[in-house]
């Protein structure tokens, strides 16, 4: 199990896409594929050159994913949010814990790229969402056997927590397991909305959802990190 495909799905990320692709052709995956929902910025001319393949997808992070995983070649899919950044020995540690066979996926520790107690916290409490709950937000770099991924269904189709869902069915099937890395988080929206006020609406939104209330209804309460251009 050699070959890992990076997946990004990207909405009107032209900031920072450049540094995004660059980094992530430092780690030497097979492939990177970009799977756009409609970018109305630079995104576009800007991936399109950097990426192994440039797809355009309905708008939403499900169906974007899910279109470049069946065009994805790896044994393995990793996938990353634009404003991510995996550590050096992310790819590595990826492969060792699928070495595994009991587990069916994993995740990195999550590192939010600012200063701060309060962001502190927040990294532990993603650590102990996934050991203890076994569910995984998008910006936790979800890696999984991509026979597994096709097996499963690939992520559901919803406008909003795809990854959390998802996560959560993987978590029937087998462990879920942090990888020793560390995966590298913009604090856009925590800078822009307040640490607070952002983190308690995450909390509300995923327990309002994993209560029965439908994802797609939620969305608008999760609004883009960045202005329109």
């Amino acid at each position: 199990m050699e070959n890992i495909s990076l997946i990004i799905p990207t909405l009107n990320e032209e900031r920072g896409i450049v540094d995004a692709l660059t980094q992530a052709r430092e780690l030497n995956p097979l492939e990177i594929l970009v799977a756009d929902g409609g970018s109305i910025d630079r995104t576009r001319s800007l991936a399109e050159p950097l990426a192994d393949t440039f797809l355009l997808a309905p708008r939403g992070r499900s169906a974007q994913m899910n279109l470049a995983a069946r065009q994805a070649k790896g044994d393995l899919l990793l996938f990353l949010h634009a404003d991510c950044r995996l550590g050096k020995n992310a790819l590595t540690r990826a492969k060792k814990v699928l070495n595994d066979k009991e587990v069916i996926a994993g995740c990195f520790h999550m590192k939010i790229r600012a200063p701060g107690f309060s962001y502190r916290l927040i990294e532990r409490a993603a650590a102990a969402r996934v050991e203890w709950a076994g569910l995984v937000y998008g910006d936790q770099g979800l890696f999984l056997r991509r026979s597994d991924f096709h097996r499963l269904g690939g992520f559901p189709n919803l406008l909003f927590m795809e990854d959390l869902f998802f996560s959560r069915s993987l978590a029937a099937k087998g462990k879920l397991r942090l990888a020793r890395e560390d995966i590298f988080v913009s604090p856009r929206r925590w800078q822009k909305h307040g640490i607070v006020r952002q983190t308690l609406r995450n909390w509300t939104l995923t327990a309002l959802a994993l209560a029965g209330v439908h994802p797609d209804r939620l969305a608008s309460f999760y609004p883009p990190p960045w202005d329109s251009p």
